[in-house]
């Protein structure tokens, strides 16, 4: 009778283990679904953040080449912090994504303060992430050509292989 209850009791251990990891496995693989913009979260140029992904939604699009191969990022803005351009969608941990983001150097002022608004003309590009199918970093040196009416740019990339491509924000 005691070895029966030891032996239903093990089965239960066992039958609630392999419950509760497949929950948590199923938990993990939703937490790798890559999130999606609204049009709320496009019109707010909302920044969503699940799963070790960065989706940057917004009205604005961008080109991005490398080599012969040509990508075109249908979301992000220009409305970031500290200089910040975002399209697209980012992965961390080895999630696949199409984007990037650049933070672009701040003006420095005659009294020596450092200030974040955005100039026309080139702009070095001090941080950021490029992630692109086959790349994932950001090439230094990086510069921008921000337009006259700062809603739009080109960039350039690293040394061969090279990425250029450009901007616009609406």
């Amino acid at each position: 009778m005691r070895l029966a209850m030891v032996t239903a009791s093990l089965g239960v251990v066992v039958l609630l283990g392999a419950w509760v990891l497949s929950g948590a496995w199923a938990a993990e693989a939703a937490a790798l679904i890559p999130p999606k913009c609204s049009a709320l979260n496009t019109q707010r140029h909302a920044t969503l953040r699940t799963g070790g992904y960065e989706r940057y939604c917004g009205p604005g699009r961008a080109v991005v080449r490398v080599g012969s191969r040509s990508f075109t990022i249908e979301s992000g803005n220009c409305s970031g912090n500290l200089n910040r351009r975002s399209f697209g969608l980012v992965g961390a941990y080895g999630g696949a994504g199409k984007g990037f983001w650049f933070r672009l150097e701040p003006v420095k002022a005659a009294t020596g303060r450092t200030r974040w608004f955005v100039r026309p003309g080139r702009v070095n590009i001090m941080d950021g992430d490029v992630d692109l199918p086959g790349f994932d970093s950001l090439p230094y040196p990086a510069t921008a050509i921000i337009s006259k009416d700062e809603k739009s740019a080109t960039f350039s990339l690293g040394s061969p292989p090279r990425i250029t491509g450009s901007w616009r924000c609406r």
